[in-house]
């Protein structure tokens, strides 16, 4: 499956409390989405392709969506809170793809101090 980038660590190192994962439509329409799982990989800023380089971290259900225009959709958060050594990097997979014309955002809650 496609890794997805999503955070690399500065050069003193970071601190990550959690991401935050969501769908949301890329259009507006009446698209729905599929239920997934959202695996979070740390990668010690070599190539991902290579297994010894990745270690899955943990992972998260998400389940499908149905589109509305006036209701809020669904947070997903996956609490990390740990210190990722510097040029280390997070990465996600999924398990299914998004439907048509729907993603999934990843949001990582954390910085550098």
């Amino acid at each position: 499956s496609t890794s997805y980038l999503v955070f690399t660590a500065g050069a003193n190192g970071s601190y990550v409390q959690k991401i935050r994962f969501r769908h949301f439509a890329i259009v507006a329409s009446t698209n729905n989405t599929n239920a997934t799982v959202a695996r979070v990989w740390i990668n010690n800023g070599s190539d991902v392709t290579v297994a010894a380089n990745s270690t899955l971290f943990d992972e998260i259900t998400i389940a499908a969506m149905t589109y509305s225009a006036s209701a809020a959709q669904v947070n997903y958060e996956l609490p990390l809170n740990f210190v990722l050594p510097s040029s280390y990097r997070l990465y996600v997979t999924l398990g299914t793809a998004p439907s048509a014309n729907t993603a999934i955002q990843a949001t990582v809650i954390g910085g550098d101090y």
